[in-house]
């Protein structure tokens, strides 16, 4: 059976299942997600020629950047926990070294 042809609001429902899978911290369904939503995008845009709305293009283009620095955001708050927690263990490590 056929998937149904993809559209600008399909996509960006698919956009918002992504956003909620990376909030949620739901990594392994997220990469499927993303993989779903890329070749959805790629199937509108062959599909669609020059009838596809330009408008809902730029839309969607807004919601995915969105999405990417929300994505950036997460990536340095986590990056920042794991260098303060590097950090907090190698001094605990320290100073049961030093007898402390």
């Amino acid at each position: 059976m056929n998937e149904p042809r993809p559209s600008i609001e399909s996509l960006q429902a698919e956009l918002a299942l992504l956003r909620e899978a990376v909030l949620a911290d739901e990594h392994v369904r997220a990469a499927q997600l993303l993989g779903q939503y890329q070749a959805r995008l790629r199937l509108y845009v062959e599909q669609s020629g020059p009838a596809r709305s330009e408008a809902g293009l730029v839309a969607l283009l807004e919601a995915q950047r969105e999405l990417t620095a929300q994505m950036s955001t997460i990536r340095d708050q986590a990056l920042t926990w794991l260098l303060a927690n590097r950090h907090s263990t190698t001094a605990v490590r320290a100073y049961a070294r030093a007898g402390c």
